[in-house]
C-alpha cells in the first residue's frame, strides 16, 4: 500500500478476529480464577505466566507462518515477549481485577488487528518493544503499589527502588544483546550448534558467535554456510579457488561431500560459549 507499511493479514477477517477475542476473554477469565486461588499459594503465581505463555505461543504458531524462523528467533522474538506480557498481566490480575487485565490485553492484541496498515518494523524492533513495554509498566505499577500499600518504610522503599532499577537495567541490557545477536541486525550473530561434528572445539549445545562480514577465506578458517537448507559450521580444509572451498567437520573422518561456494557462506566463526544453547536444543527436539 504505502512505502514502509504492509497490510495486516487479519484486518478484514472477521472470523479470525472473533476467535482471537474469544480466546483472550477465556484466557483472562482462567487467569483471574487461578490468580484468586493462588493468593493462598503464592508460589504457584510464578508458574502461571509461563503456562499461559505456552498457550499463547501455540496460538501464534498456528496463525503465522514460522517455517522460515529458527528456533532461537521463535524464542527471542515471540516467546520472550509473550512471557513478559503474561508476567505483567498476571500481576495486574493479582493486584487489580479481571477487567484491567482484559483491557490491556485488548489494547495490545486486538486493536492492532483492526488497523488496516501498521509499521513494517523488523522482528528486532518488535521484540524489543514487546519486551521492554511490560517491564517498564510493571516497574511503575509495582512502585505505585509499594507507595499506596505503605508496607515498607520510606528508607526501605528508596533502597528497593535502587535495587529494582539495577535489576531492570541488567535485564534490559541482557535482552537487548540477546535479541541483537539472534536476529543478526549487526554483523555479529549467534547460533546454537546442533551436532558434534566440530567436537572437541565446539560441541552440541554450544553457542557460536559468527562475524557476518566475510573477508578473504583461508585454509583452516572455520566458516558457517548454508547448504541444501541446512546451516553448517565446518572448517575449510582446501581452497579450490577464492570462491570454492572444501570443508570438513573436525570430528568427521572424511571431507564433506559437497563444495561450498562463497555466496553460500554466512560468516566466519569468532568464538563459542559452552553449553548455554542446550535449552534451545531441548525445545527444538521437543517441538520436532
Amino acid at each position: 500500500m504505502f512505502f514502509g507499511f504492509y497490510k495486516n493479514n487479519y484486518s478484514n477477517i472477521i472470523i479470525k478476529l472473533l476467535s482471537n477475542t474469544s480466546y483472550i476473554i477465556i484466557i483472562e477469565l482462567i487467569r483471574n480464577i487461578l490468580v484468586k486461588k493462588a493468593k493462598y499459594y503464592k508460589k504457584s503465581l510464578y508458574l502461571l505466566p509461563f503456562i499461559i505463555s505456552f498457550l499463547d505461543l501455540s496460538l501464534l504458531v498456528s496463525i503465522y507462518n514460522v517455517n522460515n524462523y529458527s528456533i532461537m528467533n521463535i524464542i527471542f522474538t515471540m516467546f520472550l515477549p509473550i512471557v513478559f506480557k503474561n508476567i505483567l498481566l498476571t500481576y495486574i490480575s493479582y493486584s487489580s481485577n479481571f477487567e484491567n487485565s482484559l483491557i490491556y490485553r485488548f489494547l495490545i492484541d486486538i486493536i492492532p488487528l483492526l488497523v488496516p496498515i501498521s509499521p513494517d518494523l523488523s522482528n528486532y524492533l518488535y521484540s524489543m518493544i514487546n519486551i521492554l513495554t511490560p517491564i517498564i509498566i510493571l516497574y511503575f505499577l509495582y512502585n505505585i503499589y509499594l507507595i499506596k500499600s505503605k508496607e515498607i518504610t520510606k528508607s526501605r522503599f528508596i533502597r528497593y527502588h535502587k535495587y529494582f532499577l539495577i535489576i531492570d537495567s541488567i535485564i534490559i541490557v541482557f535482552l537487548f544483546l540477546i535479541v541483537i545477536l539472534t536476529t543478526g541486525i549487526t554483523r555479529i550473530k549467534m547460533y546454537t550448534i546442533g551436532s558434534n561434528s566440530m567436537k572437541k572445539l565446539i560441541s552440541k549445545g554450544d553457542v557460536v558467535i559468527v562475524d557476518q562480514k566475510i573477508n578473504k577465506i583461508k585454509k583452516n578458517n572455520i566458516i558457517m554456510f548454508k547448504k541444501d537448507g541446512k546451516i553448517i559450521l565446518h572448517r575449510v580444509v582446501e581452497l579450490i579457488d577464492d570462491d570454492l572451498y572444501i570443508t570438513k567437520g573436525d570430528n568427521n573422518k572424511t571431507n564433506d561431500e559437497w563444495v561450498v561456494r562463497r555466496e553460500e557462506v554466512i560468516g566466519n566463526y569468532i568464538f563459542n560459549i559452552k553449553y548455554i544453547g542446550w535449552p534451545t536444543i531441548l525445545i527444538k527436539e521437543l517441538l520436532e
